[in-house]
């Protein structure tokens, strides 16, 4: 469940994200032409100091009134430290803030022109990226259960059953058996966010998308544009739609055509109405939205338009409302024609119904502002009798408050509506006087809106028969059956007897917003990842993900083995569960933990886990250490920082920690801290660092990803634990941001970017796009399984996928059955074919071989599909190979170290290795099960055996050892046990 805030327009020109929620004039006038992210975030933080001070008798509240403590009390700070969360890696080089929406298309024409294809280079048997999930809505504890965010549905003309709903970073979706399953109309839109969506009536195979996210929500994507297709789906072209510079269109509310004047459209958006005479080929804009200004001139603010319908008895009719204003145009919309019938006071965002059943019958749901008549509370329900002319509104109710939680309609304590991110409206098709409403809650009046009844439950353990996930995007009647649905922060529900029932239809859109994940390091099954609105979702076998916690998960890890916790941060929380996801309520959160705190688990020892939570008002949270799962912490390092947390596989005592322009290390579990490592030698540090990881057979190996859109400043890493740096940024191109990295246990290396995943060797010296069948949405997270050389990727917008790790080029391979989408095969030697290429403009299949291509009878490439067919050598071409890592040696024996089974990350024994003020090694043997213990020390080739201990055990027992090691130089060792012969652990050993 999110709420958000609104910014005044001379900042949203440069934001990321529309915004909702009314800033006071207050703090806009002091952040008023201010463009860099830190002097913003000043001056908010400054207004709302006190806003923390409050926080905590705010949640006592809460509980009183019964809400579960699972849900974050969303202060206005709060809402900004989100906003400042997405931009603060986002950002121009001197730290202003950027348009990342004109980046993200950009870097979606970048990628398709500089690799040819939008696919991933991969051998012939290495499959493509696959959905993981969540597939559907599994259950398990916590609240507000939920799947994906749905704006928009659309009906088709004539049949029931077809269904389309547009999701919020998730692209368009349609059902053809009345949401029984959904597929998606479209992967590959640069911005995959769907705020309108128009069917032609006449014609249902000419569908129009328009994209970005009027109702912003933390991560929100800006608009790219109108896209149209004319085979239902099979091939997209974007129209003229926001081609001029001069009007940016930011973000889209709706999208609607003229019933029956098919050729005429008008998208409601942030800048004002826009119409198109021409079926989108060209658009005007015809209406500006309400100007503010607060006493002063000029305007502070000039408001969207949201909302647009049509009289359907008299085509030229339509209706428009922006800021507390209602207009009518009698003549088509075109310019100049729409007129103010009516104000509301102290209302802002008004969403606007007709009647099907009684055109003349026009509704106006009015959301609140702060600041003006009744300070952010329901401003009333309206009604026009006589098709919305002037001063003919007549206000039917405004109490209960139906835009709050509770049942009853009773305003709590912050706890008013959130109406710029929820607010909708519909008529029934078959009686005027029954209007249906949805704000947190959906509420229903039979009487024209002068008696409102709700008609479901902010959470589940207030009645589950009438929960629908909160938050109410969308609220429609299927005009050919009746029924109802609505579209919510968690899914699409429908009810087929007017609102009293309600089912969640929404299995199958795979389309759920995470901001992290975690793999277990013993089971590749096991999944746990943070999801916006609607929690943490748990994967524990092969099956689907189960919700085990609501609100806003965030950051997710596993400790060492079954026996250990799993544990989650969620909004400003940590928490903490067993390995079968059931909460275990003796967690506790650090002092001082700001929003979006992350994660950590120690490798070995169960329990250990790390956070680093930032700072509040209060003070600073830093680093904290529990050693009892999150019972209790201690505070490691006293730094604002909270970006990442990396423990290191084969060093439990090494730690890094990132924020945005700091690096940091320990080499005895928090003891001691290294100083900056982003002031070291060849570091560029742009204050936007996204992301740490190490190879998981060598911690000197240690990988840093920035955010930002400078070319050149990527990805950096060091072979010497941050001592120095390079960057090994290659041609990625300048416009994609890269958000996270990933390293296999061979030195290679993955990114996840705001546009797919790419992939380097070792030996390499660029990247691979390595994206084929990957949706185009940002991949926050990547999670690599060595024992089943998987790599998963979470997104903000279409879920979990996994894909096989980068294998070697095939030999041979034999190309066959239909084609589409975009890919990419490749060969050392030989390609064979007989396959059929199909799916359009989206299809742009790439073969490359060493030798020869041969295409046999029955091959065929049908007309708007691409086909390329290079001669060359694997993984050259158009991304050059060189040897810029080859000295970084990782020993073989690394791969047949045999940990045992998915129970107990280490069956057979395990070491601790410490140095004593003499410089000597001293070996701690935990032998578990009875047999021959070999320990052995080598090189960092491991080879040649440069100390060795055997030890027979009886019985499980603990021995301690030394070894002198005054003869070794200073540098990095394995130490490497061995079981009844058989190498079964492995740890670094640094001698100092």
């Amino acid at each position: 469940m999110k709420k958000v805030f609104f910014i005044a327009m001379l900042l949203i020109a440069f934001f990321s994200q529309s915004a909702a929620q009314t800033t006071p004039p207050a703090l806009q006038q002091k952040i008023a032409g201010k463009k860099n992210l830190r002097a913003i975030m000043a001056e908010v933080e400054r207004f709302y100091v006190k806003e923390e001070e409050k926080r905590e008798d705010q949640k006592k509240l809460s509980l009183q009134k019964g809400n579960d403590d699972e849900e974050e009390f969303e202060t206005d700070l709060l809402r900004w430290k989100r906003w400042e969360y997405y931009n603060e890696t986002r950002l121009k080089p001197n730290g202003d803030l950027e348009d990342i929406g004109n980046k993200t298309v950009a870097a979606w024409q970048e990628v398709n022109t500089k690799f040819s294809f939008a696919a991933r280079a991969q051998s012939g048997t290495n499959a493509a990226w696959n959905f993981v999930g969540p597939f559907g809505l599994n259950f398990q504890g916590g609240l507000y259960r939920g799947l994906c965010r749905i704006d928009k549905i659309v009906f088709h003309p004539t049949n029931a059953n077809i269904i389309y709903a547009g999701a919020n970073n998730g692209g368009l979706w349609r059902t053809l058996n009345g949401g029984n399953s959904w597929a998606s109309m479209n992967f590959y839109f640069p911005i995959e966010s769907a705020s309108g969506i128009v069917i032609n009536p006449s014609n249902p195979s000419n569908i129009f998308v328009l994209t970005g996210d009027g109702n912003a929500g933390g991560i929100a994507q800006n608009s790219c544009g109108i896209w149209v297709t004319n085979d239902g789906g099979g091939n997209w072209t974007k129209t003229s739609f926001n081609s001029d510079p001069q009007t940016p269109i930011y973000n889209g509310f709706k999208l609607v055509m003229m019933p029956t004047l098919n050729y005429i459209l008008f998208a409601a958006t942030q800048n004002g109405l826009y119409r198109s005479t021409n079926s989108g080929n060209t658009w005007t804009l015809v209406l500006q939205g309400t100007s503010l200004t607060n006493g002063g001139s000029p305007p502070f603010f000039t408001s969207p338009v949201y909302d647009v319908e049509f009289d359907p008895s008299q085509p030229g009719r339509v209706y428009a409302s922006s800021w507390g204003r209602f207009y009518l145009s009698e003549n088509f919309g075109a310019p100049g024609s729409f007129t103010q019938q009516t104000s509301i006071p102290g209302a802002q965002r008004i969403e606007i119904g007709v009647s099907p059943n009684n055109f003349n019958y026009v509704y106006l749901l009015c959301g609140p502002y702060i600041g003006a008549v009744g300070t952010n509370t329901f401003q009333g329900l309206y009604r026009s009798t006589t098709g919305g002319t002037v001063n003919s509104f007549i206000r039917k109710s405004s109490t209960p408050n139906i835009l709050c939680w509770s049942t009853a309609g009773i305003l709590y304590p912050n706890d008013g509506d959130q109406s710029s991110y929820d607010l909708a409206i519909d008529v029934s098709p078959y009686n005027a006087e029954v209007v249906v409403t949805g704000g947190k809650n959906v509420w229903r009046s039979t009487s024209g809106g002068s008696n409102m009844q709700n008609l479901t439950v902010f959470n589940e353990d207030s009645g589950f028969a009438k929960f629908i996930h909160p938050d109410v995007h969308e609220i429609a009647y299927n005009p050919l059956n009746g029924w109802l649905y609505a579209g919510t922060d968690g899914g699409i529900y429908r009810s087929t007897d007017d609102g009293i029932s309600w089912s969640n239809i929404a299995n199958g859109i795979h389309t759920t917003t995470f901001y992290h994940m975690a793999g277990a390091p013993f089971d590749a099954n096991r999944l746990l990842a943070g999801a916006q609105d609607n929690g943490v979702k748990y994967k524990s076998n092969a099956g689907d993900f189960t919700h085990i916690t609501g609100a806003d998960g965030f950051d997710c890890a596993f400790g060492p083995s079954t026996s250990s916790g799993i544990y989650s941060t969620v909004n400003s929380s940590f928490q903490r569960f067993d390995i079968n996801g059931n909460a275990q309520n003796a967690a506790t959160t650090p002092a001082n933990t700001a929003f979006f705190p992350v994660i950590a688990a120690d490798p070995v020892t169960n329990n250990i886990v790390y956070l680093a939570g930032g700072a509040t008002s209060s003070g600073t949270c830093g680093v904290q250490k529990s050693t009892d799962g999150g019972n209790t912490w201690t505070q490691v390092l006293n730094q604002n920082i909270r970006q990442s947390i990396c423990t290191c596989p084969n060093n439990a005592n090494r730690i890094y920690v990132t924020g945005t322009n700091a690096i940091f290390r320990s080499d005895n579990g928090g003891g001691n801290w290294t100083g900056n490592l982003a002031g070291n030698p060849g570091f560029i540090n742009n204050g936007q660092i996204t992301d740490i990881n190490v190879c998981s057979a060598n911690s000197d190996y240690v990988y840093v990803t920035l955010g930002g859109y400078t070319a050149g400043q990527k990805v950096f890493y060091s072979n010497d634990a941050g001592a120095n740096w390079f960057s090994i940024s290659g041609t990625l191109p300048a416009n994609v941001k890269v958000n996270c990295v990933a390293v296999d246990q061979a030195n290679n290396s993955y990114i996840g970017t705001d546009m797919g995943v790419y992939y380097q060797a070792v030996t390499a010296s660029d990247w691979t796009p390595f994206f084929n069948e990957l949706p185009r949405v940002p991949v926050t997270d990547l999670a690599i399984n060595q024992a089943s050389a998987k790599i998963r990727a979470s997104t903000y917008g279409h879920g979990i996928w996994e894909t096989g790790l980068f294998t070697a080029c095939d030999a041979n391979f034999n190309l066959t059955g239909a084609i589409a989408g975009n890919k990419f095969y490749q060969a050392s030697n030989l390609i064979t074919s007989t396959a059929t290429i199909v799916g359009g403009s989206n299809t742009k299949v790439t073969i490359r071989a060493g030798s020869k291509i041969v295409l046999s009878p029955g091959f065929a490439v049908y007309q708007s599909n691409v086909l390329n067919a290079i001669l060359g050598a694997c993984d050259t071409g158009p991304v050059p190979t060189g040897s810029l890592r080859n000295g970084d040696i990782i020993p073989a024996f690394l791969s047949q170290v045999n940990k045992g089974n998915s129970n107990t990350l280490y069956p057979y024994g395990t070491i601790m290795v410490n140095q004593d003020a003499k410089g000597t090694a001293v070996i701690s043997l935990n032998a578990i099960q009875p047999g021959d213990f070999s320990i052995m020390v080598t090189g960092k080739d491991g080879i040649n055996p440069l100390a060795q201990i055997d030890e027979t055990v009886q019985q499980p027992a603990t021995i301690m050892k030394s070894i002198a090691t005054a003869n070794l130089p200073v540098g990095k060792y394995y130490v490497q046990l061995y079981y009844n012969s058989s190498l079964v652990h492995v740890q670094e050993l640094d001698i100092k």
